[in-house]
């Protein structure tokens, strides 16, 4: 995957990733609904959390094949994943989140693929902001099966917008620079 390249094309292997803590929060019960739909699609899903087993156990029982768990990855090995997928997904459940904003974002819009976030509040606002990405409501399945199916009738390519975003005001490096002489002006 280059920043010229198609994240897909219309017609081509499709893999959906989310990539975090796995945790009741998220509600990725709902990713696996939607993958039920979807046969011909990956469904990715790595790291660890409280709710892996159950999630293990759901994919189990109802037989989804297209669902994928890996164990959670050291980060300097996750960009052969990033880069084999072509949607990043993520969701946090409920209003109690309203304020929260995933770090899952910032590295998924660095990494320039369609995003799909189910959320509300700032986080929402973020996704909203982004190119080629899509905000819905938490754990609707109709709503995600519609940013899906959105995002796959286009070729889309990475976004190098996104990228430049997240470099030019998110990298903690270049904050604390710009904290740093925040704090010099009141200081002296």
């Amino acid at each position: 995957m280059s920043l010229e390249s198609p994240a897909f094309r219309h017609g081509e292997y499709v893999k959906i990733a989310y990539i975090g803590n796995v945790a009741l929060g998220h509600n990725l019960e709902v990713f696996l609904n939607v993958s039920k739909k979807y046969s011909d699609i990956t469904f990715l899903i790595i790291g660890d959390g409280s709710g892996l087993l159950f999630l293990k156990e759901y994919a189990e029982k109802y037989q989804l094949n297209n669902v994928v768990f890996k164990d959670k990855i050291e980060w300097n090995r996750l960009i052969s994943y990033y880069t084999n997928s072509s949607i990043l997904y993520a969701q946090l459940d409920g209003k109690e989140y309203q304020m929260a904003m995933p770090s899952k974002l910032y590295e998924y819009a660095s990494v320039g693929l369609p995003i799909i976030y189910g959320g509300v509040g700032y986080a929402n606002s973020f996704v909203k902001n982004l190119e080629n990405s899509k905000a819905i409501k938490p754990n609707s399945i109709k709503d995600l099966v519609l940013a899906i199916e959105s995002i796959l009738k286009y070729e889309i390519l990475i976004s190098k917008k996104n990228r430049i975003f997240i470099q030019k005001h998110y990298i903690r490096e270049k904050i604390s620079k710009k904290l740093s002489v925040m704090i010099d002006k009141i200081v002296y």
